[in-house]
């Protein structure tokens, strides 16, 4: 095998691991994942997962951050169990409404500090439901709070 072909994705818009392995393409400035036939996406892991949700009920886990699509219904997300260091963020897509539709945020069991105007108070939930509120960007956290998941910033 040539040095090139080692070294195909440096030269090319495709970087592929192995020869039979999954490949990350240049698609028009954005990385796609893809599988070695270039037929379907390819599932990526890592620590940090993005997930985007619409018209649904979602149970996060650790280290995810949820966008919240409300345009054709509403959102629901169940936070987990979180370690301490673990968080989980939601946000609200700011393309989407919140004047009909709402996204209601679940403690699962542990209370979650509320955000403004609600603040340094815990509640099994928090429900974003107010225009003012879309494209808002949350995180609650485990900090060691007897209260429940804090806040972050």
């Amino acid at each position: 095998m040539s040095l090139f072909a080692k070294i195909r994705g440096t030269i090319e818009t495709i970087f592929q691991l192995g020869l039979s392995g999954p490949q990350l393409k240049n698609n028009g400035g954005i990385i796609d994942a893809r599988n070695a036939a270039d037929s379907a996406y390819a599932v990526v892991r890592s620590k940090l997962n993005i997930v985007r949700v619409s018209n649904a009920t979602y149970n996060a886990v650790a280290f995810d951050v949820v966008v919240c699509d409300t345009s054709i219904g509403n959102v629901v997300v169940n936070l987990p169990a979180l370690n301490p260091g673990e968080w989980v963020t939601i946000v609200q897509d700011a393309a989407t409404s919140l004047a009909v539709n709402t996204v209601t945020i679940n403690g699962n069991g542990t209370n979650i500090l509320q955000p403004a105007p609600s603040v340094a108070t815990f509640a099994a939930s928090f429900v974003m439901n107010t225009v003012d509120q879309e494209g808002a960007a949350l995180q609650w956290f485990n900090g060691g709070s007897a209260n429940g998941y804090l806040l972050g910033a």
